[in-house]
């Protein structure tokens, strides 16, 4: 089997080649390039062609290699001396790299010759010339590719529209922190790193917002490039630059920021003050230092420092805006809160996918530890076995996010309650996912007797065949309207002919069989319904259900209750279905509300 996949792929490239071969070949314009003569940039390519264009009273010599994937991978286009378009033409880079087909577009595989000629030609047309404004529409690729020092980037905490035009700066020895105050950065590192953080001093910052767009010719080198980029842009920055550069000890950082249609794009330069050298003859100069006028301190300090470097660095956005729009849906929910008790199997992967929603303010509440038997279905690892689950995993959450917050107590939330009356009123939504009956019983019947945010209910059925979660609204049923004394959900799923729960060898404690594979349908359904209760919260109560697939029904040997087959008959399995939830005439709990 192995040798036949290997003569695939060996063939498939084969047979392009040729076909490539074939068509070059009669045309003299082209060359083939032997091994020895190919560019650095071209080496692991098994075929080279070459074409020269005559430009501009100039001739291009254009190598286009042709890679072992090729041909679903694109043709490598590349010049020999590219040192007079590095940042002069947006499509080639300090290599001699020539960008012809982006590494997201697709390509007609079938056709070879024709990819390697698109190529050449696109070549071609970029060597003539293209329009710079593309280097405004890309400018965080070329700036970044143009930073002094790559080692250190610039994290940017807050979002540029909450920096105003001078703010915080703290160099840490991984990042350089920016932020509105210190506070927040304190907050963002003891997040990140788990350790507490109590910066005080930090260095000045100042933004600077570009219009015209920058292009590459005008990136600034020197401190003298930079204060004339302030002076043209605003002058009131450039005068706290001077002043910085002579009266700062350390060195200061300005951002730059240019809008695009979809937003800001970012640059960082870190720009040098005369520090130490404050008492050098050339700047005291008729003068004791502490009698030097401001303005001419200023103009001494900058003439003396003008063609000093200055250090462009790569920024990159870690606010709740920039994660939460680009890598999320784009709905805001960094100021909801959420309180969720039961940091079980379904409970952890519910509080993983709520993080990643950008809920801004996430309680977990668990009154366990993690067991070895968790593992299996727990979005917790061995590093976190004996620890709470709720501690353990707001940990690691906010290790991962760090711009949320997210507390673990490691409580049963009647404990919270008894020492906090107020505790729901402190959120916009009470989510549990124990499934245990004895702890939300007392929940839902408190939801009705006081003034309290939506509580929705998610938990599971047996093998995880189907789940449910409930939403639970003022004017709406509760849980007990479908649930008997013991806490029976008369609207359940999936009838067993034999009990689905297994007893723990030696033990008192029953358990149900299930992978993660089979509870993440329903904790993404939980996650989807929180997000959609905290964005349009609903007077109403309803209930969402999902029904696995038939083919595991059948393996867990499962059928459907009587109450659900006409409608999966009708619909379908691996679905899920949604239900308005009425109060019970029956129900003891909303009678007691209505009383």
């Amino acid at each position: 089997m192995g040798d036949e996949s290997q003569n695939f792929l060996r063939e498939r490239l084969h047979h392009a080649l040729e076909a490539v071969q074939a068509d070059l070949a009669t045309d003299s314009a082209f060359e083939l390039v032997s091994a020895k003569d190919a560019p650095q940039l071209l080496a692991e390519c098994p075929t080279v062609w070459r074409k020269s264009f005559r430009i501009l009273d100039k001739e291009w010599i254009v190598n286009v290699g042709l890679p072992r994937d090729f041909p679903d991978e694109a043709p490598i286009a590349c010049i020999a001396d590219a040192r007079d378009l590095v940042f002069k033409n947006p499509h080639i880079d300090a290599r001699g790299f020539i960008c012809t087909i982006p590494n997201s577009a697709a390509i007609n595989s079938k056709d070879p010759a024709a990819i390697v000629r698109y190529v050449f030609d696109d070549a071609e047309k970029i060597l003539k010339g293209t329009d710079p404004l593309d280097f405004r529409d890309e400018f965080t690729s070329y700036w970044n590719r143009s930073a002094t020092l790559q080692d250190q980037s610039i994290v940017l905490i807050d979002p540029p529209e909450q920096l105003g035009k001078r703010f915080v700066v703290v160099f840490c020895k991984e990042y350089i922190c920016v932020a509105s105050s210190m506070e927040r950065i304190n907050s963002w590192i003891l997040n990140h790193t788990g350790k507490p953080s109590e910066l005080k001093a930090s260095r000045l910052g100042l933004a600077i917002s570009l219009n015209p767009p920058l292009l590459p010719g005008d990136y600034p080198n020197a401190l003298r490039d930079l204060l004339t980029l302030a002076g043209t842009n605003d002058s009131s920055v450039a005068d706290l630059i001077k002043e910085h550069v002579a009266n700062g000890s350390e060195e200061g950082l300005v951002l730059l920021i240019q809008k695009e249609s979809e937003g800001v794009t970012l640059g960082g330069v870190i720009f040098p003050v005369l520090g130490h050298l404050r008492q050098s003859p050339e700047i005291t100069r008729g003068f004791r230092l502490e009698k030097i006028p401001a303005d001419l301190l200023r103009k001494r300090a900058v003439g003396m420092l003008a063609s000093n470097a200055v250090i462009r660095r790569v920024v990159c956005r870690v606010d709740h805006q920039w994660i939460h729009s680009r890598g999320g849906d784009g709905r805001d929910l960094s100021k909801k809160s959420v309180l969720l008790i039961g940091c079980g199997s379904l409970g952890g992967y519910v509080a993983h996918l709520l993080s990643r929603a950008g809920i801004g303010h996430l309680t977990l509440t668990d009154n366990d530890n993690l067991g070895w038997e968790n593992l299996g279905r727990h979005i917790l690892g061995a590093s976190s076995v004996g620890r709470s689950k709720a501690e353990a995993l707001a940990e690691e959450l906010t290790r991962e996010m760090p711009h949320l917050s997210i507390k673990g107590i490691p409580k049963d939330w009647r404990d919270i309650f008894r020492s906090n009356p107020n505790l729901f009123a402190e959120y916009h939504l009470v989510v549990s996912t124990t499934g245990e009956w004895r702890c939300e019983r007392p929940l839902n019947e408190l939801s009705r007797k006081i003034q309290m945010s939506p509580l929705v209910l998610g938990w599971l059925e047996p093998h995880a065949v189907a789940g449910h979660c409930l939403v639970v609204g003022p004017n709406g049923g509760c849980f007990e309207c479908a649930a008997n004394e013991f806490g029976r959900f008369s609207q359940a799923v999936a009838d067993f002919g034999k009990t689905p729960f297994s007893k723990e060898p030696g033990g008192c404690t029953h358990y149900q069989h299930y992978g993660p594979t089979a509870l993440m349908p329903v904790a993404s359904m939980i996650a989807s319904i929180v997000v959609e209760s905290l964005l349009s919260p609903s007077p109403d109560s309803f209930l969402n259900t999902w029904i696995s697939s038939a083919e595991h029904f059948k393996s867990v040997e499962a059928n459907l209750t009587e109450m659900w087959k006409p409608e999966v008959s009708r619909t379908g399995y691996s679905r899920i279905c949604r239900k308005n939830w009425t109060k019970s005439n029956t129900c003891g709990v909303c009678a007691q509300k209505n009383s």
